[in-house]
């Protein structure tokens, strides 16, 4: 907020329509797209200025609200943001900082038909935080370390900002205009008339902010009634202030304005709102900015989440292709019978193993009868049965277990342990989307990433299942989350 503008303003092309009628509605599709800063007139809002301790910006913000709430200032169902008011000192523990709240659904309700138009809206603010962008861009002009008075003056509307240095101190909203009523052929109120409402609303308005007359310096002017000019010389006699009104080109590059050249001189005065929450960028105060943060976290949270499943998706792919994921532990039988077409082999190579053979008695010969003497011719070969050593009968039970295939202990599984848990009970919170793989297992809970061993709402994750995520609360109690659906 402490720069100062230097460069002028360009500004294309301006138009000024009701809201809802055709020829708005075909101005606002012929800038389909486009980004748009919004000044909403009439939201139930607070503007004010509170001391909080100095640190990040949310803790501020936080504090600020808090103090408002102390103040009695009802902050439910509100959108609120803070710029500090002073810079930055070294060494200091608190700083003043300027809070600006607005109802939400006012808010929401204001920018929708151009959001049904298709513009993108960067920023909405109140008509005080417009006349502080005004007064910031005008502090090249100004004398420093002074205190004014923005007003801004409508048909229907009158809104004050009391600034200081580029900062707002206090503000106030009248719904009373220069029309005499609402109806849109209801003519201007007499100058007296507005001069003299204008001047003691300023006076009340001073005295309710605790500033005197002599603590502020100037009035500025500006608004779309005609010949503002000529409401200068009353609002002096009535303040004793200077009074300026805001109807020049300042900022505003002359030598290149939109046609017609001569409606937008005289009406510079009424577009000034509108231009100085355009030129004024990034906007000091923007009540769309802490949605817009939350809903920067949330796309965050939803791309890394995407990025995981693709890579969970490309690295299954990879896998699938390949087989090293495939379990290398050998069947049974394999390791424990040789090949059927080697059983030759095995018995031969087993005696070689022997350092060296034994040596065989010699064979028994049963006692028998003595021989009878048979005729001439050639004896019969007698054959005796051998009887096998010990060494010999071992060798050929090891060949014998080696060709046997081995036996299978047929085990029954033990059945598991029955728990007595009861089922798990419903938990209450937002389950977004789950990414599910061998290697990850992550969900997205309230807009964050957990994994099981993280803590949600006092309740640890214990498992996260492909359409589900499973918790034990602080009692030990399961609790489930089940995919789109949430609550007890």
């Amino acid at each position: 907020m402490w720069r100062r503008h230097v460069a002028d303003t360009r500004v294309r092309s301006f138009a000024r329509f009701p809201l809802t009628s055709p020829r708005m509605r075909a101005k606002l599709a012929s800038l389909r797209g486009r980004q748009a800063a919004v000044v909403a007139w009439g939201l139930p809002s607070d503007h004010r200025q509170v001391v909080v301790t100095n640190g990040p910006n949310d803790r501020m913000r936080l504090e600020a609200l808090t103090a408002l709430r102390a103040a009695s200032v009802d902050t439910r169902g509100m959108l609120g943001e803070i710029l500090p008011a002073t810079p930055q000192a070294a060494g200091t523990g608190r700083r003043p900082v300027v809070v600006a709240i607005a109802a939400a659904n006012d808010v929401a309700s204001a920018v929708q038909p151009l959001v049904d138009a298709g513009l993108h809206v960067r920023s909405v603010v109140t008509p005080a935080l417009a006349l502080m962008s005004l007064a910031r861009l005008r502090r090249a002009f100004a004398v420093p370390d002074v205190t004014e008075v923005y007003v801004a003056l409508e048909e229907s509307a009158m809104s004050f900002a009391l600034v200081r240095d580029g900062a707002l101190v206090a503000a106030r909203d009248f719904e009373w205009g220069y029309l005499d009523g609402p109806s849109t052929r209801a003519q201007p109120r007499p100058r007296e008339e507005i001069a003299a409402r204008l001047a003691d609303e300023l006076v009340k308005f001073f005295g309710d902010v605790g500033a005197g007359r002599g603590s502020v310096t100037q009035v500025c002017i500006c608004g779309g009634l005609p010949e503002l000019r000529s409401m200068t010389a009353p609002l002096m006699e009535r303040l004793d202030l200077e009074v300026e009104t805001l109807d020049s080109l300042f900022a505003i590059d002359a030598a290149r304005l939109p046609e017609p050249a001569v409606e937008f001189r005289d009406r510079s005065a009424e577009l000034r709102m509108a231009w100085a929450v355009a030129a004024d960028w990034p906007t000091p105060i923007n009540l769309l900015r802490e949605r817009n943060r939350r809903r920067r976290r949330m796309a965050l949270a939803r791309a890394g989440v995407a990025a995981g499943l693709a890579a969970g998706l490309g690295i299954g792919w990879r896998i699938e292709q390949s087989a090293w994921w495939r379990s290398t532990e050998s069947k049974p039988a394999a390791l424990a019978t040789p090949p059927a077409s080697r059983p030759s082999t095995t018995r031969q190579a087993a005696p070689a193993a022997k350092p060296a053979p034994l040596k065989q008695p010699p064979p028994v010969v049963n006692a028998a009868p003595p021989p009878v003497a048979q005729p001439a011719g050639p004896p019969k070969a007698t054959t005796a049965t051998p009887v096998s050593a010990p060494g010999e009968r071992a060798e050929r039970a090891e060949s014998a277990r080696r060709e046997e295939p081995p036996r299978r202990e047929v085990t029954q599984p033990r059945q598991r342990e029955q728990t007595s848990e009861p089922a798990p009970l419903p938990f209450d919170a937002a389950l977004g989307t789950i990414l599910y793989a061998p290697d990850r297992k992550l969900a997205i809970i309230d807009g964050r990433i957990v994994q099981p061993g993280d803590t949600v709402r006092g309740a640890q994750v214990v498992e996260i299942s492909p359409a589900a995520v499973l918790l034990r609360d602080a009692q030990g109690r399961l609790r489930l989350l089940a995919l789109r659906a949430s609550g007890r």
